[in-house]
This record gives structure tokens, sequence and C-alpha cells, in this order.
């Protein structure tokens, strides 16, 4: 939960008899992210509750406060006295703005995307393995919005020894189009232009981020003049380098940036995943849940991915493109602390037009195991009715407990007409030992 105030609420079970029982009265600090809070508390056994209530102990205090991802477990206790006795949840939280490089000198401009066909930016070295996003500084020289036209800020490989030429590669790891009008909602209170752009990286590894204005009829009237440092010896990791006609060039100078990215929640050495949550419902018994959470984000939660991976915020599903002779699949590496022997699968289809999906699992990446599948029906809210949809509901046991397992996704019996596939809904939960 998360509020704009300082202010305080009263939380409740309730049922439709207006019967209620407090459980806990808290101070909301303001904030703006979420707080975790954890909650035991019993229920009269005389009363059935169906409702949890929220309410604010002073109604004017002018405080928005949201509550979001409210999660209820039934506990393996007998009285309340073994509360004691409980270990903390572990909750898998990442932090998506950490400063990693930057460059903020800001007082050339350079005019490269008045011409056309040009793609224009930094090369710098990567200083951690994942990118969440990135600053610019420019100046918008607009007398129309092109037709609502399309420039591309785009992260991509790059071939460069330092002292020798670069080259821009044509792969792009990343790319975010924006039109004129939408940099209003990029724009910082300072006025420079921060664009969420995920990518994973290689740390010491030379790329390049930049602005493609291929699609822009760009002139000395409509262009983006970015902002910079004339002074290419002050920053030692990069160089400033402009491609047109296929070839690369570099200049003199750098741009102002800021890069930024991830950290991860640890739990004794070991990264807990964004998703997660362990916790302890008593007597030597707990649970893994892991569930993505619905954004481009979710891709850093992956143990390994090939380039086509992306993910769907609408579909709330990953998607893979199906290539000939190219290899489409993605994987994820489940550490749960402590040990289980018991785990369950829960995912679907996000298109029934899409090819279909095998999930595997393994405990030492040699020996995979293919997880069944069924096909369902599906209503959706409009009534319709989807026949034939793939559907993973599968319970799998072990006689000896783990602690760690890899799950890999992949195509199943590719269709060449079909050229996408994917996985929705998706849930890995396990039975752990305390």
């Amino acid at each position: 939960m998360k509020s704009t105030k300082d202010s305080r609420i009263i939380i409740e079970t309730t049922n439709p008899l207006d019967e209620a029982k407090e459980i806990k009265t808290i101070d909301v600090p303001k904030s703006n992210t979420d707080l975790f809070q954890e909650m035991l508390f019993p229920t009269d056994g005389n009363r059935t509750y169906s409702d949890i209530l929220f309410e604010k102990t002073n109604k004017t205090d002018g405080a928005n406060i949201s509550v979001s991802d409210i999660q209820i477990s039934k506990l393996n206790v007998i009285s309340d006295k073994e509360f004691a006795n409980f270990k903390p949840t572990i909750k898998g939280e990442i932090d998506y703005n950490i400063p990693l490089l930057e460059q903020t000198v800001n007082s050339r401009n350079f005019d490269q995307l008045k011409d056309p066909d040009i793609i224009f930016g930094q090369l710098f070295k990567a200083s951690a393995d994942y990118i969440t996003a990135i600053e610019l500084d420019m100046d918008i020289i607009k007398q129309s919005n092109n037709g609502g036209s399309n420039y591309k800020l785009q992260l991509r490989e790059v071939n460069y020894e330092e002292g020798g030429p670069p080259e821009i590669r044509s792969i792009v790891l990343a790319d975010l189009g924006f039109s004129v009008d939408d940099l209003a909602k990029y724009r910082q209170a300072d006025g420079k232009y921060k664009f969420p752009l995920f990518a994973k990286v290689e740390k010491d590894k030379y790329y390049f981020i930049g602005i493609d204005n291929g699609k822009i009829d760009a002139n000395q009237f409509n262009y983006l003049r970015l902002k910079g440092n004339p002074n290419g010896e002050i920053f030692q990791d990069g160089i400033l380098a402009v491609k047109t006609k296929g070839l690369t060039y570099s200049t003199t100078g750098d741009l102002y940036f800021k890069f930024f990215g991830i950290k991860f929640n640890e739990y004794n050495g070991t990264r807990i995943l964004g998703g997660t949550v362990i916790s302890d419902i008593g007597r030597g018994k707990g649970t893994f849940k892991y569930q993505p959470r619905g954004n481009g984000y979710d891709l850093a939660d992956l143990n390994s991915y090939t380039s086509d991976i992306s993910f769907d915020s609408v579909k709330k599903s990953f998607e893979g493109e199906i290539k000939t002779n190219q290899a489409s699949d993605f994987s994820y590496k489940f550490e749960t602390i402590f040990p289980f022997a018991k785990f369950h699968i829960f995912a679907k289809q996000p298109d029934v037009t899409w090819n279909q999906t095998s999930i595997l699992y393994s405990f030492d990446q040699k020996n995979w195991q293919e997880i069944p599948s069924i096909e369902a029906n599906e209503i959706l809210p409009n009534e319709q009715k989807i026949q034939g949809i793939q559907a993973f509901d599968s319970t799998i046991s072990e006689l000896i407990p783990k602690n760690i397992i890899y799950l890999k996704f992949q195509p199943k019996n590719i269709d060449p007409e079909k050229k996408s596939w994917g996985i929705g809904n998706f849930i890995f939960e396990a039975d752990l030992k305390l």
C-alpha cells in the first residue's frame, strides 16, 4: 500500500451481516512506492467472514491511500499463540530505478537529427546486467507533428574497440517508438526526458543507444536537438556515433544521459525474483508462490531468453516468434530457499490462434521432463466461447526434496502457418518444508 500523505487505517474482517472483527490499526507513511505489510490474525470460530475492510481513522486528512495485491492464506495453527514462532514472509521486490552510468554535462546542442534517415546516439560500456530506463536532454524543434510519425529510441549491439572506428549493428535489443506529441508523458520536472527501455545486457560490453528518425520528415524546422558535452575527453567509456546509408561515423563529444537499472531483493545471498512470495503457514510448513507482475520488467525474472521473447502487458503473457532455423524459448530458475517435494504449475495459451507451448522441468538442466497440458474451453466476458485453448494445471511430486528447479518454455508441434507462441496466466507454487 502507498499514500499521498501520512495517514492511519483500521483493517477489519466483515460479513454481509455487518459483523466485524478488527485485525490491526496501522500507520501508512507518505510514499510513492508500495510498502509491504504482513498481519497474522485469528478469526472468530463462531462467525464466517467474507470481506476485508480498509478504513481511514481520519477521513478528512486528505490522504489518498491505494492498496494492491492482497493475499490471504489459511494457516496451519490451532491458536494464535503459535504466531510467535512464525518466520517473516520473504517477498520479491525489485527497485527499477537504480542509477547507473551517467554523463550530465549538457552545454552543447547536437543537430544531427535535422538530416533525414539518421541514427544518432551514444556508444557506452554497460556497467550492469540490466537497463530499465534512460534519461536524455533535448529540445523539440517542431513546426508540425509529422502526421504522428514515430521516432525510435533504440538500444543496439555495436562492434567497437577503444580507439577504433565503431560499427552500429542492425541487431536491436530494445526499442521505443514515440511521436513528438508523446514526449510530454516522458518529461521530468527538471525538463529532461526519461524513457522506459528494458534490456538485458552484458556488463563491460559496448552498446549503442540512440534515436532513429527514418520515419520522420526531418528538416531544420522539425527535429529533436539532443544536448550533451562538447568535450569527448570527459566521458571515457564511449563516444558519439552517427549511422547513415549503412555506414557509421564517430563524432566529437558525448550526449547527456543517465542510465537506470535493477536491484533485486536477496535472502542469504539468494536472489528473490520480483513476483515471489515465500510464506510460513505454521507447524513447519510453508508456501512458495511466483506470479509475473504483468509488465515488461518481468523479463528480468527469466533465467534465459532468446532475443524474440517479449512480454505483452495487455495479454499478460510472454510471446515468441516462430522463424525457420531460429530458436525461440525462455526459462526460469526458481530457488525456493527451503526444500520442497511437491510443486504446481498453472498457465494457459494467450491466444488460441497461436502455436501451443511445451513446459519442461529439470533439477539439473540435463534431464528434462515435459509437464502435461489439456485443451479446455473458455468463456470470455462478452460470453464468446473459445474451444481448444491449451491449459496447464498440474501437481508434481518428488521423492527427494529439492530447493532449485528449472522450467523451460518452447513452442510445441510447430505449425508453420502460426508465427507466434507464448504463455499467459503463469503461476508456479511449491509446498515447502521449513
